[in-house]
């Protein structure tokens, strides 16, 4: 067993051996590949034992008739690549146990098989950090009548001086806000609002 990702590839080895004293004709090779999942890589299947090495792509998947003598091993090994992720489904999320099964069968055998898995696992993406509204107000003054060109939390007056006020308010939170009440309390019983100063 593997992990693979959609769209790496894998490769598989198939062993097969004789193990008995004596020749084995008419012998079938089935693999059983999972082609829902999996897609053949052209060109990768090959077949090694006493004939030396050859390409079987045409072969595949299953090979008839075929003979093995006695303590004979051949090695099949041959590529595939893990499908793309889709909208149908395939590979969405969570784990999929993909299963290459191959078998050998004569007459007078019994039928052999062996099976190989690659797990894929996707896991889902964290879910976003709820929205949270929050807001901050700060609020700051100048003596315009001393010439101040800066707003600072406090300043000093005299008796008719001017004085400019600065509130700033500002939304820190992470989701939108509606119905908001800004209220000023406004020392009146000190000060003398100057009409037409208000401006947002």
């Amino acid at each position: 067993s593997t992990n693979a990702a959609p769209g790496e590839t894998v490769q598989f080895r198939i062993t097969a051996r004789s193990t008995g004293n004596t020749a084995v004709a008419g012998i079938t090779f089935r693999d059983i590949f999972p082609s829902q999942y999996l897609d053949f890589t052209p060109g990768s299947a090959f077949l090694t034992g006493p004939q030396g090495r050859i390409n079987i792509d045409q072969l595949l998947p299953v090979i008839s008739n075929a003979t093995m003598a006695a303590g004979e091993t051949d090695t099949l090994e041959f590529n595939a690549t893990v499908k793309a992720a889709n909208a149908s489904g395939l590979f969405s999320t969570g784990t999929t146990v993909i299963t290459n099964t191959a078998t050998l069968e004569a007459a007078g055998v019994a039928t052999v098989g062996s099976s190989a898995t690659v797990v894929v696992t996707i896991t889902p993406p964290p879910p976003p950090p709820p929205a949270i509204p929050g807001l901050s107000i700060n609020k700051f003054v100048r003596n315009v009548s001393r010439g101040e060109v800066s707003f600072v939390k406090s300043t000093s007056a005299n008796p008719g001086d001017l004085v400019q006020f600065r509130v700033a308010v500002r939304a820190i939170g992470s989701a939108d806000m509606t119905g908001i009440t800004f209220r000023e309390i406004f020392p009146s019983n000190q000060l003398r609002f100057v009409p037409g100063t208000a401006t947002l």
